[in-house]
């Protein structure tokens, strides 16, 4: 690309843990470049930890409502109003990350990128029509759902825990591979509101957990 290369103190790769080093580094005055395509505040706010302990917490209630004569209360679980419990969910969150960008966009010290990242040279990263460069470049792209080479899956419809924490239909049943803990947090959250679950696990659930 022809475009002049801009020049920060830092560039940062990712907008999830990797705001955590923009954002102190453009309070201690260094000039920082952050790219991110998606949304501030990576997977853990966007499409992992916290989306999925709001709505863990929601089928968490639905439990003890069920289950609350046995310390003698009187109550009657009458279901949930699926969708809206994850619109509230995502407005919460969609909420906390847009309120990322307000704040940097406040600061003088940050420029937020916005188009996928990419190197095109030592130290130098394009970003849409920008070029930037930094003597010190963070990447903290962070994770993304693995697919796994599954015979038949190819052209079956399934979700990923990105689909599966924005979905707004419960499900009557739902077929979970993995016993991680990512695969036993959705089968507990699904089920415990009421949607039968077929969990599928090659040795066990959790054994890499405590």
């Amino acid at each position: 690309p022809g475009c002049e290369i801009e020049e920060f103190d830092l560039l940062v790769i990712g907008g999830g843990a990797g705001t955590k080093i923009a954002g102190v580094a453009s309070k201690s005055g260094l000039r920082v470049a952050l790219c991110e395509k998606s949304k501030l505040g990576g997977t853990c706010l966007n499409r992992g930890c916290i989306p999925s302990k709001m709505l863990i917490h929601a089928s968490e209630v639905a439990e003890a409502v069920r289950t609350s004569e046995k310390y003698e209360i009187r109550s009657e679980y009458q279901g949930v109003n699926f969708e809206s419990l994850v619109d509230w969910v995502c407005t919460e969150i969609d909420g906390t990350s847009d309120s990322i960008g307000r704040m940097y966009a406040t600061r003088d010290t940050i420029s937020v990128f916005t188009e996928p990242a990419r190197f095109v040279g030592e130290r130098v990263v394009q970003s849409g029509d920008h070029l930037l460069t930094a003597p010190k470049i963070f990447i903290a792209a962070g994770a993304r759902p693995v697919i796994p080479p599954m015979e038949g899956l190819e052209g079956t419809p399934y979700w990923t825990s990105d689909e599966a924490l924005r979905n707004k239909v419960q499900p009557k049943r739902l077929g979970v591979f993995g016993g991680g803990y990512i695969g036993c947090e959705l089968a507990g959250f699904f089920g415990g509101l009421g949607t039968e679950i077929i969990q599928w696990a090659r040795s066990g659930l959790l054994r890499f957990e405590d």
